[in-house]
């Protein structure tokens, strides 16, 4: 073979040798890399009333049309890749499937995303006020407890994903030498690989978040004078919110009306004039439309109409009474966090707000108090003058 073909096989040779050791430098990296930064994601919820089942997680970054959803069973902290870009996030416990009592609309944006009460068809009740397209027996459901942390928003920035990356891949490689059998250097491999491990860590960016029961409770108690005459009672409340925006934290400016079945009703007898007493419901709701601040006493009686209906102890007379209370609000906090109670007292023992006329009781039974009652006619309604 002529010399000078063996020296240009040889410099051939050596070229391909070069490039190959040379992609073997960058391979670790270009092997492993991913565009994202790995977030922690941390979630207080000791002040929800339960502890869920799973959590869902909403990353909004601007510029894009869809959320990046992370849902998990791990509820405390879990881990999530994220690209470069500004990110706004809020975090519910289950997933929006899992609720039967909500709707979850407009959830591509952070600024619309609502949760909006599930509405059913009352077997009694019919709205006086005709709308259009809506049924007069139309109802919001109690709510189920919706937990939602909103996070402070947070950048991913170019930096953060290369160095993260680059770390990455170095506790890769490492990590896979360590593991290798029977080498010579074992220890040295394994600190080599544990000391990467920390520089990952330090890498691994971490956001908070503080979950709180957006739903509320409704108390109403009701003052009755000859509440001997009292077998069974329900109503209705007409001007509480219809749903929750998500990320302004508040009950939505839309309305709807929740029933108090005859089954939240409980009856009470004074001790002393067996003729008064008083009767309590509770209801859970999503409280008052819009942002509750100042004064409640200042709100238009208007805003909230309470119809309370009594069936007497003869199983026939029925008696209605209609009271605006949109100013008889009182708000407290709840048990957890800003879970807000709201009470409502109509009458008092001295001056009962509601009248029962006398009445036979049927059979033999001496009246009692049902609460659940067969459906009853509509009685008379007697407006209450506040």
């Amino acid at each position: 073979m002529p010399a000078a073909i063996k020296y240009l096989r040889r410099a051939i040779s050596a070229l391909l040798l070069t490039a190959a050791l040379a992609a073997c430098e960058r391979r670790s990296l270009e092997y492993y890399y991913r565009p994202t930064c790995r977030v922690i994601l941390n979630v207080d919820w000791s002040n929800f009333p339960e502890i869920p089942t799973g959590m869902s997680a909403y990353f909004f970054r601007d510029g894009d049309n869809y959320p990046i959803v992370a849902t998990t069973s791990e509820i405390y902290s879990t881990e999530v890749d994220l690209p470069v870009g500004h990110f706004r996030c809020f975090v519910m416990n289950q997933t929006p499937e899992e609720f039967w009592t909500y709707s979850f609309m407009n959830m591509n944006d952070f600024s619309t995303a609502e949760a909006a009460l599930t509405m059913t068809k009352s077997g009694w009740y019919k709205s006086k006020v005709s709308r259009a397209g809506i049924d007069p027996a139309a109802v919001a459901v109690a709510p189920e407890d919706l937990g939602i942390a909103l996070i402070d928003e947070f950048e991913i920035t170019e930096e953060m994903v290369d160095d993260y990356q680059a770390l990455y891949a170095d506790w890769k490689t490492k990590t896979k030498a360590a593991q290798t059998k029977g080498s010579a250097s074992d220890d040295s491999t394994r600190d080599a690989a544990a000391k990467a491990k920390v520089a990952l860590d330090g890498a691994t960016y971490h956001i908070y978040g503080i979950a709180y029961n957006v739903v509320c409770e409704l108390n109403v108690k009701v003052h009755i004078q000859n509440i001997y005459n009292l077998y069974s009672a329900r109503a209705s409340m007409d001007g509480l919110a219809d749903g929750f925006l998500i990320s302004a934290d508040r009950a939505s400016d839309n309305e709807t009306v929740q029933l108090m079945d005859s089954d939240v009703w409980s009856k009470h007898i004074d001790d002393i004039d067996p003729t008064k007493g008083y009767v309590e419901g509770r209801v859970r709701t999503l409280g008052l439309p819009g942002s509750i601040s100042g004064n409640l006493a200042l709100r238009d009686p208007n805003a909230n109409i309470f119809n309370f209906s009594c069936q007497l102890v003869d199983r026939t007379t029925t008696r209605d009474f209609e009271f605006k209370v949109g100013n008889k609000f009182n708000i407290e906090m709840g048990v957890h966090g800003i879970n807000l109670v709201l009470d409502l007292e109509l009458g008092t023992w001295e001056d009962p707000d509601v009248v029962l006329p006398d009445v036979p009781p049927a059979g033999s039974d001496g009246g009692g108090f049902d609460v659940n009652v067969d459906e009853w006619e509509q009685g008379e309604t007697v407006e209450i003058p506040m």
